[in-house]
């Protein structure tokens, strides 16, 4: 009797062990009901982003009009009078992703005028094309003579400089 006695409380604790296996996975052991059980999340592959084309500026431009048809300087200029009324300055870009700051900084006889500087911030893309800053002369007042100049970036790099002389009256 004892080696029944030992098998038989072998299988009361192989079933033992299986009831408490299968209630610890959440079923009973009597129906085939799959239960759900929380599972760590299976990591995702990123794709990275396609790089964009970096960011170009052609040379800057000066001229008094807009050339409707390209939106760029209608005639180029090398210098203004002081009369002016209005002095603007092209740059040709590659496309300019939203989120991009572009900035001009302008000069008079090579000394920076921070209350000239004009920055914009795109909301939305911008195909290639030509951008355009300008100042509007004060009613009045000439432009001083000498150099007008303009640094213009995007994000803080790829500058682009020029100057345009002021003369006569």
């Amino acid at each position: 009797m004892p080696k029944r006695s030992a098998s038989w409380t072998r299988a009361v604790l192989v079933g033992a062990v299986t009831l408490a296996v299968l209630a610890g996975c959440g079923g009973s052991g009597k129906d085939s009901t799959p239960t759900s059980t929380a599972m760590a999340p299976v990591p995702s592959a990123t794709v990275p982003a396609t790089p964009s084309a970096p960011i170009t500026l052609g040379e800057v431009q000066f001229a008094a009009e807009i050339d409707p048809a390209t939106g760029g300087p209608a005639a180029p200029a090398t210098s203004f009078g002081r009369a002016t009324p209005v002095i603007r300055a092209f740059v040709q870009v590659s496309s300019l992703p939203a989120g991009a700051t572009i900035r001009a900084d302008w000069s008079i006889n090579g000394v920076a005028v921070p209350t000239l500087m004009q920055e914009i911030t795109l909301n939305a893309g911008r195909p290639a094309g030509w951008l355009e800053f300008h100042l509007t002369r004060t009613s009045g007042q000439p432009w001083p003579s000498g150099t007008l100049g303009v640094t213009i970036t995007i994000d803080g790099a790829a500058p682009a400089s020029g100057t345009v002389t002021l003369s006569g009256f």
